[in-house]
């Protein structure tokens, strides 16, 4: 085997490599497809790995090779509206989804246009706007330049990318689900950068927390002797080691098992964040069989956090909300005081008026007496006062699922839990808001079974040609233009804090697009303009669907545990293995894993490669994690 010093080399050696992926990808392998998805995604943006940055896409390529061909066409001597029908009939036939009817029109220059009439709505993307004219729809944007750094040994678009990330995101979420995290909790990872480690000693203070030591054995012992103290177990030795088994964090390997040991331990000794942790385990069955699993104890644990029940919580969270918001009010009215004084203070020295400070002086008192009285108001409630959030979320999936013998199902009542523990701040209300928006645990076929509502406006607008699709009108699965605008609008609440199941949503729905048809103005408009009558409410982008897939990917087990294991294999001082599990997952385009290769690689630990292949391999790895934009890398090339 030859060592190239590039990704983008590799001769037939990388070619059949890529067919050992497309085969392994095809198996299920989700790190085979993220090599994939990573390849054709740099390819498809040119080279450049900045998300930002437009992508080619498949219509690209088709409106290249239509422009190809009247080209060619007006070469044989064809008229320009001649070849641009031909062309397009052609295109029509090879692509099903392609636009399929044109529109010829004449400007008052006399210059014709050939424009597309009824565009297929399966290929829509992020622009609205369809109709474009002819000069607009064949004439390609960006080609894939010629320059062989530009690929890594294919030629990708977006939606080839995509394709590749949308299986593996698939299959990690699959696999999240079904694990004992149950899709709530995300994969631990590791961050260790070694080069950056190594350059400050190992334990330097200046080194960030994501490069700090794993935690000591010798720490973790004495958490659990403080938790288990007698009589009185210590309820921040329990909630910590409760959370690094919980995220795995530092090193700590992570187990929900015994992750709800410890918050079990906090929780009974008072703690109400231990609480709503540890009902949630019970809700969802993590880290319990079937037969520990008690939903009557998660009741209890909930009930700790949610003092007074919904109406309660909301109390104490307007009354939180209005003394913020007094708060606010008393420092502007206490700076605009200041303000007026130092004017009149001003004002006094230019006309050298008498000394009235007697009277200023009993002002000030009066001012700041009626500062201390709402300050003592505003201390009724403090930030402990508020119901824990994670406990108000979990009383809401109580109410929606029911507890047999303790509450009956009730989805207003859920629904006011959730509204109230997403305005806290919790990620998993958002998504639950969003999920029964689009009829999660709804009775089957109830959001279908609503009856049709007949918009007369609409009918008698589309009536006179005028065509807007209702709000009112409903697709398949009996959703409206507002429900998918609201879960759309929470499950971005989510992703933005991380929420993995919301990120996997989105992607989805960015992918696949959402259209409603208005069926009063479907048999006003007839087959022929069937496209009047279709509203696109969520237009397909590729390149968002892609940037929400590729985290669900990267965060699956199958990269997360290689690169967990890779450290630990190199702070045991088996670098050799851990090369190996940073080299597998470089490939797939992880830049911690390319750094790190690379770091061991230009270290010595070769793998029995001579120096010159070992050095190609380091470059290698360094290019690729500098066409990330790693600076470290960056400045290593």
């Amino acid at each position: 085997l030859t060592v190239p010093s590039d990704f983008a080399y590799g001769g037939s050696q990388l070619s059949r490599a890529l067919v050992l992926w497309h085969s392994a990808a095809m198996g299920g392998s989700v790190e085979a497809a993220l090599a994939l998805g990573y390849r054709s995604k740099y390819s498809a943006g040119m080279g450049n790995h900045h998300e930002k940055e437009k992508f080619i896409s498949d219509k690209t390529l088709r409106r290249a090779a239509t422009a190809d061909k009247i080209a060619e066409y007006k070469r044989a001597g064809m008229s320009e509206e001649e070849a641009v029908s031909r062309a397009h009939r052609e295109e029509a036939d090879t692509n099903p989804q392609a636009e399929k009817k044109l529109k010829v029109t004449v400007t008052p220059e006399g210059q014709k246009i050939v424009s597309h009439e009824n565009m297929s709505t399966k290929d829509d993307d992020a622009d609205p706007k369809r109709n474009k004219s002819l000069k607009d729809e064949t004439t390609p944007s960006t080609l894939h330049p010629s320059a062989a750094t530009s690929h890594y040994g294919l030629l990708g678009t977006c939606e080839s990318a995509l394709a590749y990330y949308e299986t593996a995101s698939h299959l990690a979420m699959d696999e999240i689900e079904a694990s004992e995290l149950r899709g709530k909790v995300n994969p631990a990872t590791d961050s260790h950068r070694l080069p950056i480690i190594h350059a400050h000693g190992g334990a330097s203070s200046a080194l960030s927390h994501a490069n700090k030591p794993d935690e000591l054995e010798e720490a973790i012992q004495y958490y659990r002797l403080r938790a288990y103290a007698k009589p009185d177990p210590d309820i921040n030795a329990a909630y910590t080691l409760a959370q690094l088994y919980h995220h795995g964090l530092r090193g700590v390997k992570q187990s929900m098992s015994l992750a709800l040991e410890y918050y079990t331990i906090a929780a009974e000794a008072g703690s109400w964040e231990a609480a709503g942790q540890a009902g949630k385990f019970h809700l969802w069955g993590m880290g319990v069989n079937e037969t520990q699993r008690d939903l009557g104890l998660a009741y209890r644990y909930f009930t700790m956090g949610t003092p007074g029940g919904v109406e309660g919580c909301l109390r104490r969270y307007k009354g939180k909300k209005n003394a913020g918001q007094a708060a606010a009010r008393r420092k502007k009215r206490k700076k605009q005081r200041k303000q007026k004084e130092a004017e009149a203070a001003a004002e006094k020295g230019k006309d050298g008026n008498g000394d009235d400070s007697d009277n200023d002086d009993e002002n000030s008192q009066e001012d700041d007496a009626w500062v201390d009285d709402t300050e003592e108001e505003e201390d009724i409630w403090d930030d402990q006062d508020q119901c824990d959030h994670p406990c108000v979320n979990g009383m809401g999936l109580l109410y929606l699922f029911g507890v047999p013998m303790v509450l009956p199902p009730s989805r207003e009542v859920a629904t006011k839990y959730f509204e109230l523990s997403k305005d806290l701040g919790n990620m998993d209300a958002a998504y639950n808001l969003a999920m029964m928006r689009l009829g999660w645990m709804d009775e089957v076929g109830a959001k279908e079974s609503i009856p049709h509502y007949k918009d007369m406006t609409t009918i008698n607008n589309a009536k006179k040609g005028m065509f807007v699709v209702s709000s009112h009108a409903r697709d398949g699965h009996g959703l409206t233009r507002d429900d998918y605008k609201y879960a759309l609008n929470h499950f971005n609440f989510a992703a933005a804090r991380g929420h993995l199941q919301a990120k996997h949503r989105l992607g989805t729905l960015f992918s696949k697009g959402v259209r409603i048809v208005d069926r009063d103005l479907a048999e006003i408009a007839g087959p022929e303009k069937m496209h009047m009558a279709t509203e696109q409410v969520v237009h397909r982008n590729c390149p968002t669907a892609l940037s929400y897939h590729k985290v669900v990917a990267e965060n699956g087990f199958a990269m997360t545990r290689r690169i967990r294991a890779a450290y630990k294999q190199y702070v045991a001082g088996d670098y050799p293995s851990s090369l190996r599990n940073y080299l597998a997952a470089a490939e797939s385009g992880n830049v911690v894993a390319q750094i790190n290769a690379a770091f061991l690689l230009e270290r010595g630990t070769c793998l029995g490669l001579s120096p010159a292949d070992c050095t190609n391999a380091a470059v290698r790895m360094w290019r690729a994690a500098a066409r990330q934009g790693d600076v470290e890398a960056c400045l290593r090339v």
